[in-house]
């Protein structure tokens, strides 16, 4: 089996990524995001892609088209690559208010309790079983150049995962899904061979080059 690669891409900006509030899955791009989505696209027009998957959210949908666009491909929506669910009482909220730093505390406090939930949020374990279903789908595609249109906690979560399996604590998990840095617009770059000891390898992370001068 030839190595896999697996290109994750956070999808461009939008109004309330600039404004530190929690969205739902309708909120667009805005004009910068929408720069960003071609840049992405431009980048990635040079490799062997040969399969296009995205989160149904909007803003990775849009994203996803551009890419579709340059590389003459069909984009498949997946709910699976949705973001980390917050709950819709933190939808619009700013990320720190008071009732979003008090629901991202008890999500880190109750990392360790499978059956917590923020109002309808995800809770940890339940976050890092759909990351887990995510790894099952990428590694089984039959593609060998696979972009995934996403966001941020879950791409933290895939690298999270890659580095450290389950050896890392559900806190640590919760920690570097949420906490980690990952720019709109930007690739992170992952291999899958399953014949390595560790079959998932971190390639590049968070590769902004291409949107320089936007």
């Amino acid at each position: 089996m030839a190595t896999k690669h697996v290109y994750l891409v956070r999808h461009g900006e939008t109004a309330d990524n600039r404004r530190w509030v929690h969205q739902s899955i309708n909120i667009s791009l805005n004009e910068k995001g929408k720069r960003e989505a071609s840049a992405v696209a431009r980048a990635l027009g040079a490799l062997p892609i040969d399969t296009l998957l995205s989160s149904d959210a909007e803003r990775a949908r849009e994203t996803a088209a551009a890419i579709a666009a340059e590389l003459r491909l069909k984009s498949r929506t997946e709910e699976i690559f949705r973001e980390l669910h917050r709950g819709v009482l933190l939808e619009g909220e700013h990320h720190l208010s008071v009732r979003s730093v008090k629901g991202s505390l008890l999500m880190f406090l109750k990392a360790g309790n499978g059956s917590w939930h923020f109002g309808n949020g995800e809770n940890v374990s339940e976050f890092r079983n759909r990351i887990g279903q995510i790894e099952e789908i990428l590694a089984e595609h039959s593609g060998e150049h696979i972009i995934v249109v996403t966001h941020r906690g879950v791409i933290n979560a895939l690298r999270f995962m890659a580095k450290h399996r389950l050896d890392g604590s559900l806190y640590r998990f919760a920690f570097a899904a949420v906490l980690g840095r990952v720019k709109n617009g930007s690739i992170t770059e992952l291999t899958y061979d399953p014949a390595r000891t560790a079959s998932w390898h971190i390639e590049r992370a968070n590769d902004t080059r291409h949107l320089r001068g936007l």
